[in-house]
């Protein structure tokens, strides 16, 4: 069933922050997680699972995607990480005369993936990557004065004493640059609130409102996804015993919490970046 696709999901996030770590806080990897063979970017709550793991290696293959090379395997004892991917289906909506008419509806699925540390036999078709250090600073600062420009945020006014954003307003406040400990923490957390302002105005078309911590949880992911997307660590966190308890509680009582919001703020992301919306993770790899 798809609730138990969520809950599973919900399950793996809940077991990290009990572990007293932030999936979407990760020590830095500059280089998006993808399928070893198709390249395919795993996105929205895939992006999450993944970075749950501990591997360095950011490259990923099914089973049988291994059986297509000769001489490569699974080391023994390795397990699989899941991934999901929603699958359309055919079924029947009922108006309320009675009336049934076709439908198709969305429902989560999952497969397993090995990330490439866990296999054998790879190693000379190990994908080639080099980590550029570079300063993102001037590129950020350009973006976001394209998203001002094109309305795509909400204005920012420097200068507060905190960092906001106030929906009535449709108005972002900022402190100054020079307050924060370090440029990396103001970059984050102007993220932060500038994926809030995307639920202004219909911006992303993420108007229904399901209450504070949905969205501070898609404010929190979608400023994860900015970071890694622009190359630059993610404001530190301290990753507190209360604060790991509050998400984990949040998350138990709505297991598909994590998962639409991770979906809301992929969509926040590509909306900002002018990207084409990823709706649904590519299945034709486990075929």
């Amino acid at each position: 069933m798809a609730f138990d696709v969520y809950q599973m999901v919900t399950d793996k996030i809940v077991a990290v922050l009990g572990e007293k770590r932030i999936p979407w806080h990760k020590p830095w990897q500059a280089i998006d997680n993808q399928n070893y063979e198709s390249k395919h970017r795993y996105s929205g709550i895939n992006f999450l699972l993944l970075q749950c793991s501990e591997f360095k290696s950011p490259f990923w293959i099914t089973f049988k995607g291994v059986q297509k090379y000769k001489d490569a395997k699974i080391k023994k004892g390795e397990y699989s990480t899941q991934v999901v991917f929603w699958r359309m289906v055919k079924g029947e909506k009922t108006d309320k005369r009675g009336v049934k008419t076709p439908t198709t509806f969305p429902l989560l699925r999952y497969y397993n993936v090995f990330n490439w540390e866990q296999t054998e036999g790879l190693k000379d078709k190990m994908p080639e990557f080099v980590l550029k250090a570079h300063s993102p600073i001037a590129e950020i600062d350009a973006t976001i004065q394209v998203w001002l420009s094109e309305k795509r945020c909400a204005p920012i006014e420097w200068g507060s004493n905190k960092a906001c954003y106030i929906p009535d307003k449709d108005v972002i406040y900022m402190p100054e640059k020079g307050l924060f400990d370090n440029e990396h923490q103001y970059y984050a957390t102007i993220f932060h609130e500038i994926v809030h302002s995307t639920k202004g105005d219909n911006r992303s078309g993420r108007t229904k409102d399901k209450g504070y911590a949905f969205e501070e949880l898609v404010a929190e992911i979608g400023a994860s996804f900015l970071c890694h997307r622009f190359g630059i660590p993610e404001k530190t966190i301290e990753n507190t015993k209360a604060y790991c308890q509050s998400w984990a509680e949040k998350l138990k009582n709505d297991p598909k919490m994590v998962v639409y919001a991770a979906g809301k703020a992929e969509k926040a992301v590509s909306y900002l970046l002018g990207e084409k919306e990823n709706k649904e993770e590519v299945v034709a790899e486990v075929a």
